[in-house]
């Protein structure tokens, strides 16, 4: 039974890679027809990008590919170009991530798109969405006392949080740097931080050296004056830039989570009805929830506005 699930899995990792994309692509492709091929990284793309896609390419019928990774999307996108496929019809989106601090970016062209951000995880786990969830899908106006007690809550667990990931990020830098390989999807900050009543983060026993071994198996060889190094070299940065997107997600989730459960708990205890925590407030749910109700940034929109205008001003499709 094991082994039949891996070979599942298998197959899944399989579907979503750039070779696969490129099949999918050149059985859905024709010079002739009305469409607009899209490329993304993983499956929490299209739900963010696509309403934003619809608004500005109205008419145009969209082909969705999952490549498995920012690699594999670069991989698909130069190797239409080496096949000599009309490129005007086809967009590729990739995160940030921290390649520009490491010098490992691929080449952006003209027909990539990469995020201001570290990741599009960074767009959808900040104030606005905070406001959003409160008003637009809570209903709680902003004359509501809790209204301000939650958003109060949010910002000081971030500011605790950023302040505590800082030393983390400049070890993670600092590990790929010396070609370590941490795998950053291994995190598990239940691990590490503890969220108190007050909105602040405290470590865990030994939190660092957990996190350390749950990115990196083997014994890491950066010392502190690395790391420092490091610090220095992000510090002055937007934290969106440099908090991985993910942990982002994590902190958004884990802080409005608590805060909206203490604001209903009190509520309760004074009699009133407690109002609904929506059920979608986790992980790839926020993408569900939040996607298209959030303003996009200016270069997403300016880079879709000037593809739409040279479609329109005499593409094949």
């Amino acid at each position: 039974m094991e082994a039949d699930i891996d070979f599942v899995e298998f197959l899944n990792e399989q579907a979503k890679s750039d070779v696969a994309a490129l099949h999918q692509f050149m059985l859905l492709y024709s010079s002739e027809a009305k469409s607009l091929h899209l490329f993304f990284e993983g499956e929490e793309d299209p739900p963010y990008y696509l309403p934003a896609v619809r608004r500005i390419f109205s008419g145009l019928d969209p082909k969705i590919y999952i490549c498995g990774g920012k690699g594999n999307v670069i991989s698909a996108r130069d190797e239409i170009k080496t096949r000599q496929y009309d490129t005007e019809c086809c967009l590729f989106f990739i995160d940030r991530d921290y390649d520009d601090y490491l010098g490992s970016q691929p080449n952006i062209d003209e027909i990539t798109y990469a995020t201001e951000h570290y990741s599009i995880e960074n767009y959808i786990s900040g104030d606005e969405a905070v406001f959003i969830v409160l008003n637009d899908i809570i209903g709680m106006t902003q004359s509501d006392p809790e209204y301000a007690k939650i958003t109060s809550f949010v910002r000081s667990s971030r500011h605790s949080f950023l302040s505590k990931m800082r030393a983390f990020t400049a070890w993670c830098l600092a590990s790929k740097h010396m070609k370590e390989r941490p795998n950053l999807n291994n995190a598990n900050f239940k691990n590490i931080f503890t969220l108190t009543d007050e909105g602040r983060f405290a470590h865990k026993p030994r939190a660092f050296r957990s996190f350390r071994k749950q990115l990196l198996k083997d014994d890491s060889k950066v010392r502190k004056g690395e790391m420092l190094n490091w610090r220095r070299v992000f510090v002055n940065d937007r934290p969106e830039v440099w908090l991985r997107g993910k942990y982002a997600l994590w902190l958004f989730e884990v802080s409005l989570t608590k805060a909206l459960r203490d604001a209903a708990a009190r509520r309760r205890s004074a009699g009133l009805r407690p109002f609904r925590i929506p059920q979608g407030l986790s992980g790839s749910g926020l993408f569900d929830l939040l996607g298209g109700r959030l303003p996009y940034p200016d270069s997403l929109l300016e880079f879709l506005g000037h593809h739409k205008s040279l479609l329109d001003r005499g593409s094949n499709l």
